[in-house]
């Protein structure tokens, strides 16, 4: 429509084409944001002599049960908080979109 009200190259891919694809931008932002996180541990868990992978493997190693676990849960409370906050973002930058 926008075409045939004759908007050049550049409106069209600035209001029509770009904001069309942010709904699938931020879903693309989102899986990466958990991949992220998934690959942030797993290279602690080999590669490193301190952080939360860290932590986890090592008390699984020793058996340290309640160690372990409380690495589990703070790397699952930290990526909820992050998906919450990127949500927000995405409701923020992308009023239109229906839940």
């Amino acid at each position: 429509m926008a075409k045939n009200y004759g908007a050049s190259q550049t409106v069209m891919f600035t209001r029509v084409v770009f904001f069309a694809a942010l709904p699938t931008i931020f879903a693309g932002l989102r899986i990466a944001l958990a991949v992220s996180f998934i690959v942030l541990v797993a290279a602690e868990f080999v590669a490193t002599k301190s952080g939360i992978g860290y932590m986890i493997w090592n008390s699984w190693e020793v058996l340290q049960v309640d160690v372990m676990f409380v690495g589990i849960v703070t790397i699952g409370i930290l990526g909820l908080i992050t998906s919450a906050l990127f949500q927000e973002i995405e409701r923020k930058v992308i009023p239109w979109k229906a839940e």
